[in-house]
């Protein structure tokens, strides 16, 4: 279910949908024997999810280059993320909250909220529709939430009071109980910074990682006039439907003028702020309106509401480019003086508002919030359950080799390492047990952009077309080191031997530098009867590359075919990875639904489609499968055959039943866009694809 706070969003986009759909039956369909490209069409994406993406990526990309040159004038007080947490004992509403103890031990993940009244963007956080609603529907078990605030002793009191009761509304409106809920929430009855009296450690992690971004800094606006100032807390537009202020203008002052409700067209603003109400039509008409009139941004003054509101386009308006700054401020008397008025937009530097311990109980860092809603609490719960599950993977009984273990992967040149691997013949399992980190202590160390991560491996005395094949594909986040993934690649045992192997991990760009590390972890399944019965003889390897996505796109692909009398196979399967990269007016190939077919003898037809490329929340519904929450960018929405900071899995196909003893076997691939092939008028985009056919004999 799509967390409320984003369904506008999810609405435009209907048509897509959560996941991916394989049909390898083609009698549910006699047209699919002779016309492998007569699938269901898929949707094209919207222009509306083209243009908020890469306003995204504009304003994050705008307010990271500010970070960067920032981050080295920051200490870390010797909180350092992945160290051990210390203890602690704080005073709640529910008694005193020790750790580790009793209700949160040591393998208890913890998150750490320390609402700010000053912020703008935490009181949406708090009050905006659907919030709260979709943190209590979307968090997990066993996951416990510890919340504070900055304000004086008898203020922090009310405030985690108050935010108490919400939560517990919105908890018997749903299908939890409260009587258990309850037991993962801890209201601080001290302020934070009382916490330090107490010999508490949290309100000086939480100094130590300040920082001025989506999740923390207070953003404000100076207002001016003769005589007389004012600072008011600012929430700015949603970050993907219009330029930041705060990247736009910088710190510069600039004239403000009044234009009424904001409604129409008011050419006395041009050049100018334009000081609106928010009475009388919606957010995206004021914007528009003020566009006309030339003004260079827009603050929508707060009539009867308690709280700033989550500014956004909704449905069809989302189709319409709007290129100015839009910030919404309480009233203020001030704010009725039309003449001489200035204005300026401000970024104050905060105490991080976020802070996590890990399940090993450790210190870890909490990520971005892209816009307000406590959703992105969960979801990094979520994290901390998906690594429990990989921990207890990672602890089963397996032959493991070490590859990399804190090398450097610089640039384009990417790093390689030769290593002699001893004998595993016994063994017919392959996982790659692969992390990526990055240099330095933090998040912000770590490379702006997400890039398509590679593991290439030759081996002596493997056949020299195997050398150099691809054996496992990741896809980097936006700007956070936890990742860790344990990805199943069976049938490529055949391009390992026992002797030297050369591993080469690629994928960062010039003047990026990633830390991949990597262990192969050989095993045993459990209904392997005889040792090395159940391992892949052989491996061909087929398709190879990345290609344009045209109308060109599939005369690159010749087929390939197998016959009995040379192979001798008991088992063949269909090994393949495939990513859609690059943006054409459709959003093909990252953003765009693509079809993916093999075709066996010209009748057995198996697809794949991307169906969650495009889609709002498409990537952050698979935090329980990997993906790195709460990045540094436009990681919630969904791709065409992956996600930032996830592995990319194989899709496997058993073909054994499909193969002839007798006659030579033939087999096909094709990719569609709509069924067809791709015809994109500018940009085409690309896919990147390797394909193999595994041998059991």
């Amino acid at each position: 279910m799509l967390p409320s706070s984003i369904l506008r969003l999810a609405l435009l986009c209907v048509g897509f949908g959560s996941g991916f759909g394989v049909s390898s039956n083609p009698d549910s369909n006699p047209e699919l024997r002779f016309s492998p490209r007569r699938t269901s069409p898929a949707s094209s994406l919207p222009d509306a999810l083209v243009h908020r993406v890469r306003t995204a990526e504009g304003n994050i990309a705008d307010r990271t280059r500010g970070r960067v040159q920032r981050k080295n004038h920051q200490g870390t007080g010797g909180f350092v993320p992945g160290v051990p947490a210390p203890a602690f004992k704080v005073p709640t509403l529910d008694g005193e909250l020790l750790y580790p103890g009793p209700a949160v031990n040591r393998s208890s993940p913890v998150i750490f909220h320390s609402y700010n009244r000053s912020s703008a963007f935490l009181q949406c956080l708090w009050n905006c529709s659907g919030s709260v609603e979709d943190f209590v529907r979307t968090s997990p078990d066993g996951v416990h939430y510890v919340f504070v605030s900055s304000s004086r002793d008898g203020d922090a009191v009310d405030d985690v009071r108050w935010m108490k009761e919400r939560l517990e509304k919105a908890t018997v409106k749903s299908e939890r109980q409260w009587k258990d809920f309850s037991k993962q929430l801890h209201f601080v009855t001290t302020s934070l910074w009382s916490l330090r009296e107490l010999g508490v450690w949290i309100p000086d992690l939480l100094q130590a990682w300040s920082c001025e971004d989506h999740n923390c800094g207070l953003d404000q606006v100076l207002i001016s006039t003769p005589g007389r100032s004012l600072v008011l807390p600012r929430l700015d537009a949603r970050y993907d439907w219009l330029p930041s202020a705060t990247s736009t203008f910088g710190n510069r002052t600039l004239p403000g003028k009044l234009a009424g409700d904001g409604c129409t067209v008011d050419v006395g603003v041009k050049g100018s702020v334009a000081i609106v109400s928010e009475k009388n039509c919606d957010y995206f008409v004021k914007v528009q309106s003020m566009t006309k009139s030339g003004a260079l941004g827009v603050l929508v003054v707060q009539d009867l509401s308690s709280h700033p509101p989550d500014m956004n386009c909704d449905g069809d308006e989302c189709n319409i480019p709007l290129n100015i700054p839009c910030s919404a401020i309480p009233n203020d008397p001030l704010l009725s003086r039309g003449t001489n008025v200035t204005v300026q937009y401000r970024n104050v530097v905060s105490e991080n508002f976020f802070a996590a311990i890990d399940p090993s109980g450790r210190l870890a860092e909490f990520g971005w919030l892209l816009h307000p809603s406590l959703v992105y609490l969960p979801w990094q719960a979520q994290w901390f359950n998906y690594r429990q599950s990989l921990d207890g993977r990672l602890s089963e009984p397996a032959f493991s080799i070490n590859v990399f273990n804190g090398s450097v992967m610089r640039g384009d040149r990417g790093v390689s390492t030769n290593v002699t691997l001893p004998s595993f013949q016994k063994y017919d399992r392959l996982a790659l047990d692969f992390a990526l980190s990055c240099q330095g202590e933090r998040d912000e160390d770590c490379p702006h952009w997400d890039r398509t991560i590679q593991l290439f491996v030759c081996c002596e005395g493997v056949e020299s077309s195997l050398c150099g094949a691809e054996l496992g594909r990741w896809i980097s986040p936006f700007r956070r080191r936890i990742g860790r993934w344990l990805t199943s690649v069976d049938p490529l045992i055949p391009l390992l031997a026992p002797s030297r192997c050369t591993f080469t991990v690629t994928g960062a760009a010039a003047g990026e530098f990633w830390v991949p590390s990597l262990n192969l972890r050989f095993s045993q399944s459990q209904a392997l009867g005889t040792l090395g019965s159940g391992r892949p003889a052989a491996v061909k390897r087929w398709i190879n590359g990345t290609f344009t996505f045209d109308r060109n796109y599939n005369k690159n692909f010749k087929d390939i075919t197998l016959k009995y009398d040379d192979l001798k196979w008991k088992q063949v399967k269909l090994y393949s990875v495939i990513t859609g990269h690059g943006s054409d007016e459709n959003g093909c190939g990252e953003f765009c639904v693509t079809s993916h077919q093999f075709v066996v003898n010209h009748k057995q037809l198996y697809n794949m489609t991307f169906n969650n490329a495009g889609t709002p929340l498409g990537c952050a519904e698979r935090v329980l499968l990997g993906v790195e929450p709460n990045e540094h960018g436009t990681w919630l929405y969904g791709r065409n055959g992956w996600c930032d900071g996830q592995q990319v899995d194989p899709w496997v196909i058993d073909v054994t039943n499909d193969l002839s003893l007798s006659k030579v076997n033939v087999i096909s691939y094709f990719g569609w866009f709509r069924g067809s092939d791709p015809d994109p008028k500018q940009s085409p985009g690309v896919i990147t694809i390797n394909a193999y056919v595994a041998i059991f004999a």
